[in-house]
């Protein structure tokens, strides 16, 4: 499956076991290409990326139109916030 920013803003959401994490569209995009070059080794190699790569993401926004933000995900920012307070408190 081809991976995209939705899918990443849902499954940042989810937290996998981890503090969720609230992420904008645009955020989410990078995380999306990165799991990319898994299915798609020939992107992997274009972008240079090798066993000793070291990659670093930055979400430098949230929710910014809470409504499409929950259609996409299923549930409120505020509700992933919750989550994630329960988790860190």
């Amino acid at each position: 499956m081809t991976e995209t920013a939705g899918n990443r803003l849902k499954s940042l959401a989810d937290g996998g076991g981890d503090v969720p994490i609230v992420s904008g569209e645009s955020a989410s995009g990078g995380m999306g290409v990165l799991l990319n070059t898994l299915a798609y080794p020939e992107l992997k190699t274009k972008l240079g990326l090798d066993a000793s790569s070291h990659v670093l993401l930055f979400g430098c926004e949230g929710a910014t139109d809470v409504d499409i933000y929950r259609d996409i995900v299923g549930e409120s920012a505020s509700a992933v916030f919750a989550r994630q307070a329960a988790m860190i408190d």
